[in-house]
């Protein structure tokens, strides 16, 4: 979250332009790697619509659902500290 912080106050993004940026790599990600909204969810241990949200920058407070969604893309569930 300190990281959002920083690059708000940098760049001059408000933050549901950010949360768009973000949406759109997640997004992006998940269609190089070829695997549905679903199949994302389930690496992730989401449910489908947030991971839809995710992707149009719709949800305030994502963070944690964000580090879950990457670590789904990066292939594997992680716990609390980050380990699989």
């Amino acid at each position: 979250m300190f990281i959002l912080s920083v690059l708000l106050i940098l760049y001059g993004v408000d933050s549901r332009e950010l949360l768009a940026i973000i949406g759109g790599i997640v997004r992006s990600k998940r269609k190089k790697q070829k695997i549905s909204q679903e199949r994302l969810a389930e690496l992730a241990d989401l449910h489908p619509t947030y991971i839809s949200e995710i992707e149009r920058g719709r949800l305030e407070n994502q963070a944690d659902r964000e580090e879950k969604a990457e670590a789904g893309l990066a292939g594997g569930k992680r716990d609390a500290v980050g380990n699989r």
